[in-house]
């Protein structure tokens, strides 16, 4: 109702109150109250439209700039009225052609999702990373001298949310686990592993203590913490293999189903060293009784803790001996009936009893087992002998004790501070251990476009058909080069996540198993995790007759957890190349650039696909067993081309140090050959214009690609702070030493030496 009928209406209330002896002062300061208060509270719930807030505040303007009457009664300035109202539809409209003509807003060049919300073209991505790339160049360095000096001189630090997000804090990774936004809402198992790091996260800041909680599940799986007197108790390989199979809990040895390589679809028991055991070792908690003493006092009192440091004193003093004993530590197939004859005191029917427990996974004397380490087992047979007899009591309440270690980030405040276990790293473990593929799908999903996919994988098949058949070019017979060009097709790689998994009802169906994580975090932990050794076992018994597809792919097993790492990786025992969705992204992947998209994805591909010929993967075939499959001619052959890197880095790298070179041959070699593998990949793609303008100014396009592949290394700060390390080759080297190695690095870019020996090594 406007304002002035209003007034008027009241015009004869107005009068009655002023013959009554009330004041038309006091009478209009009551309306305008009135009206004051009608009119915010109008204006307040009008402020979801802009149009409602503009036409109220045309209505208050009015109202303020009108007259009043004899009478009192407010009388429209319909001039003013005329004038608000034009100027009011001339700010519209300059606001309107304002937002017509202004231009799309600048992507974040570090946040790939809001990119891709706002349609920025792919071009702007790549344009900020040419221009970092250019800003880094040192031209007044000799690019013949110091290549790496030229290259990353002025590298500017960009923030990588694809790089180890345990390290930051409070819990890292929010920005593109919470599924509540993005396109991953959709997806129920994100949204709960996103739950299930929430919770595990608020075990720490809220000092949750729900030791209770795993103390119940513990003596549901048969390893009470404090086992009463009458008390019968299984022995140390039954409990050890349930854990395994039944909770995927691996302690001392790890047993699951996985895929069998042997036959596609089909899958096979796997038995390796266990998890648990192995991080209660690396933490040296032998070397500090007393602090192992007061944990475990804290998880069952003093009897309990006295038991625990006594079991541990004992193992200990085995495991260095496993540790460093490498004979027979290669993968191999095995039967039950031939493991019993490896591990005195275990028979046949005690494998088979503990192995076809509930769930059932149902196998024979005649089954094969895939053996990868025999480590987990030797252990386990040795607990087992040690304390299978009178001793059950104290070995139960270290198995206890090493999954309350394992789990005390999820369990509770106290433990994590006595153990020294952070929850940062912890929860993300968790969270790879219950589904693999859920946080990296969702980072792939918001960070890597499908053209970058595309491209990547046109490269990735390329850089292998070089990679197969230069192999294949240099070997003396004919059954060597068989086995080279059948290990290159037997590759299988994840370009970021699994095709099967890369929609959100492929996920959910992979991971239907977890939790919903709304109660006690380690009680939803433990449910997830029985169900999901629950679906391994019926997957298990299902391929028996039945295929199961995309096995190697989801990596079941006891290969290391997809994760969003900082390196693509090679699993020979699997023989899958894993590559992290950051590498499908620009520095790597340029889709406006061959040049730089070969320097830097290819090279990463082809050094992983090399990773299968170095001295150790030469000893595996396909199929995941120890084969020498190499003739003497080309065993000699392959010697050759190594002892050319060998030779190179000895002199140039540390010429009084032999043991660099020799203990980095394979990371170099991988190295060497993947540069070489990439360049002849480059040259072969009708993409490649080498005599068309480059991206980065005053460097051709060959140039560029010499550029991209040290530009990788520029600000790798874990191998800067080991400039000691044995192990690893340093940075610089990669692109000094290694480069240079590579024909056509001197033309390119006109340099007058040579720098020594240009090894073919590819």
């Amino acid at each position: 109702m406007r304002p002035g009928n209003k007034v008027s209406n009241n015009q004869g209330k107005d009068k009655e109150e002023n013959d009554n002896g009330g004041t038309c002062s006091d009478a209009m300061a009551e309306k305008s109250a009135s009206l004051s208060h009608r009119m915010k509270k109008r204006m307040k719930l009008a402020r979801v439209s802009h149009i409602n807030k503009l036409y109220q505040v045309w209505e208050r303007s009015l109202s303020e700039l009108s007259s009043l009457d004899s009478n009192g009664a407010r009388k429209p300035t319909w001039c003013v009225r005329v004038l608000v109202l034009g100027a009011l539809a001339v700010i519209m409209a300059a606001s309107i052609v304002a937002l017509l003509m202004a231009p799309p807003p600048r992507p974040l060049e570090d946040d790939r999702y809001l990119a891709r919300q706002h349609a920025a073209p792919l071009s702007v991505l790549e344009e900020n990373h040419f221009a970092r790339l250019s800003r880094s160049l040192n031209r007044m360095a000799d690019p013949c001298q110091d290549f790496y000096a030229y290259v990353c001189a002025n590298w500017e630090p960009s923030r990588d949310v694809f790089v180890a997000p345990w390290k930051r804090s409070p819990l890292p990774g929010w920005e593109w686990t919470n599924a509540a936004s993005g396109p991953a809402g959709g997806s129920a198992s994100v949204r709960r592993v996103s739950a299930a790091l929430t919770k595990c996260w608020r075990v720490f800041t809220d000092r949750h203590e729900t030791q209770p909680e795993l103390v119940r599940a513990l003596r549901s799986l048969g390893v009470p913490v404090n086992p009463r007197r009458w008390e019968i108790l299984d022995r140390p390989l039954d409990v050890l293999v349930r854990l395994s199979l039944r909770a995927a809990l691996p302690v001392t040895l790890l047993a699951e189903p996985t895929a069998d390589l042997r036959a596609p679809g089909q899958m096979i028991v796997l038995l390796a060293k266990g998890r648990i055991y192995q991080q209660w070792a690396e933490a040296r908690l032998a070397k500090e009784p007393k602090a192992l003493q007061a944990a475990a006092e804290l998880i069952g009192g003093a009897r309990y803790a006295r038991d625990v440091v006594n079991v541990e004193s004992v193992v200990s003093r085995w495991t260095g001996t496993f540790a460093s004993d490498s004979a027979g530590s290669e993968p191999e197939y095995l039967t039950v009936r031939s493991l019993a004859l490896r591990t005195p005191g275990i028979s046949v029917h005690d494998w088979l009893r503990a192995i076809n427990q509930s769930p059932p996974v149902y196998v024979n004397a005649a089954d094969d087992l895939y053996v990868l380490d025999q480590y987990g087992v030797q252990l386990t047979q040795r607990i087992d002998a040690e304390f299978g007899g009178t001793r059950r009591r104290e070995v139960m309440r270290w198995i206890a004790a090493l999954v309350f270690h394992y789990l005390a980030p999820a369990t509770s405040f106290n433990l994590m501070l006595r153990f020294g276990r952070p929850p940062q790293r912890s929860c993300y473990e968790y969270a790879l251990t219950l589904a693999p593929y859920a946080l990296v799908t969702q980072a792939a999903r918001r960070r890597v476009w499908p053209e970058e996919a595309r491209a990547a994988k046109t490269i990735y098949e390329r850089v292998r058909h070089v990679v197969k058949h230069s192999l294949a070019d240099w070997m003396a017979s004919r059954a060597a080069r068989n086995e080279a060009e059948v290990r290159v097709d037997a590759l299988n790689v994840v370009l970021g996540v699994p095709e099967h998994l890369s929609t959100a009802a492929g996920l959910d169906a992979e991971y239907d198993y977890l939790e919903g994580f709304h109660g006690v975090f380690i009680r939803d932990l433990l449910r997830s995790l029985k169900a999901k050794a629950k679906r391994a076992a019926r997957l298990f018994n299902a391929s028996q007759s039945t295929p199961v597809a995309n096995l190697r792919t989801a990596m079941y097993s006891g290969a290391p957890h997809p994760s969003i790492g900082e390196e693509t990786f090679f699993v020979p025992y699997y023989h899958v190349i894993v590559v992290p969705p950051r590498f499908l992204t620009p520095p790597f992947v340029l889709i406006n650039s061959s040049a730089a998209s070969y320097g830097g994805f290819g090279h990463v591909v082809g050094a992983a696909m090399l990773e299968a010929f170095d001295s150790h993967g030469l000893t595996l075939s396909h199929m995941g067993i120890r084969a020498d499959w190499l003739d003497s001619t080309t065993r000699d052959k392959w010697t050759s081309k190594r002892n050319c890197l060998l030779r190179r880095y000895a002199t140039s790298a540390a010429p009084l140090d032999v043991d660099y070179s020799r203990n980095t041959l394979d990371e170099n070699y991988a190295d060497v050959a993947g540069y070489e593998a990439a360049l002849r990949a480059l040259r072969g793609d009708p993409s490649y214009r080498p005599h068309e303008e480059s991206p980065v100014a005053e460097l051709s396009n060959e140039q560029l690609f010499y550029v991209s592949l040290c530009y990788k290394w520029c600000g790798r700060a874990p191998l800067h702070r080991a400039t000691n390390d044995k192990t690893r080759t340093r940075p610089h080297h990669k692109c000094n030493i290694a480069l240079p190695t590579v024909a056509g690095f001197a033309d390119a870019f006109g340099c007058a030496q040579r720098f020594g020996d240009v090894c073919d090594v590819l």
